[in-house]
């Protein structure tokens, strides 16, 4: 048998991984998967819409964080490490999207929002959902428990609390 080397394990495991969450995202008909890059999986939630139904979209969202973490806490392994995720959600916008380029034509997402959700990413720890003061309200129907992270200074950007679901 030849040896796989770490790049090929790594693609091996996204593979898996971005499948499993491809799976799990078809249960969600106003989630859009907007694209994967590095190690990121990044989605938005009625984009297409006009419809008002924000509280219905942050609660779809959190569900899908939800199914998407419990793919991975159940065991993903690379060399017998535990793959790890975080998970960060802001709700709002303003959003503009849009095919850029010619030759090789992508749909991008840009705003306040796709930046904020990546700096509650980034700020969450391992295996955590870090969300935004107002997607913390817009689930309370979940009855989660949320622990307040107030006036979060550490995000560039926000300057209300945040919420952590561990």
């Amino acid at each position: 048998p030849s040896e796989i080397t770490d790049s090929q394990l790594i693609m091996k495991v996204l593979n898996l991984i971005y499948t499993k969450f491809d799976s799990e995202l078809l249960y969600f008909g106003s989630i859009t998967k907007l694209k994967m890059s590095d190690n990121s999986y990044v989605c938005a939630a009625g984009l297409f819409k006009e419809d008002g139904l924000i509280e219905k979209y942050s609660i779809d969202v959190i569900s899908l964080a939800l199914r998407l973490r419990e793919v991975i806490l159940n065991g993903i392994m690379i060399n017998e490490s535990k793959v790890q995720l975080k998970i960060g959600i802001y709700t709002g916008g303003p959003l503009v999207c849009g095919v850029v380029g010619r030759e090789s034509p992508s749909f991008e997402v840009f705003g306040k929002a796709m930046n904020l959700a990546a700096e509650l990413e980034k700020s969450a720890l391992e295996n955590q959902i870090h969300m935004s003061n107002l997607t913390a309200d817009l689930i309370q129907s979940l009855k989660l428990e949320l622990i307040e992270r107030p006036n979060d200074s550490s995000i560039p950007g926000i300057e209300e609390s945040t919420w952590i679901l561990q």
